[in-house]
């Protein structure tokens, strides 16, 4: 594997854990996703790393990194975990935000 290769798959490694961690530490507030500008930034810059790295291998240069895109898969499982828990409590603060606003509109008749 060359130096190339191995710079773009800790790249790829790296910038999932950063996905990860700002997943970790997402906060919710009034139904917005405090941090979703950023994940989404590091998101498509991972996408790109991704296709520019399949697109420039051959299928037994990519063999010689198994061992780095099984890591890369496992953070895959990961960020699609940590995110469906992210949507998950945003949608339930949703929910709550949008019930909390009908008792008040029903306040504010009465």
């Amino acid at each position: 594997m060359n130096k190339a290769m191995l710079d773009t798959l800790e790249s790829i490694i790296c910038v999932s854990n950063k996905i990860l961690t700002l997943l970790d530490t997402q906060d919710i507030i009034a139904g917005e996703l405090t941090t979703s500008d950023e994940v989404f930034n590091l998101s498509s810059d991972r996408e790109n790393l991704l296709h520019s790295f399949f697109e420039l291998n051959s299928e037994e240069e990519l063999q010689e990194c198994s061992k780095y895109l099984q890591e890369i898969h496992r953070l895959d499982l990961s960020i699609t975990a940590k995110s469906n828990s992210v949507y998950q409590r945003a949608k339930m603060e949703v929910l709550k935000f949008k019930k909390n606003q009908k008792a008040i509109n029903a306040y504010q008749k009465v």
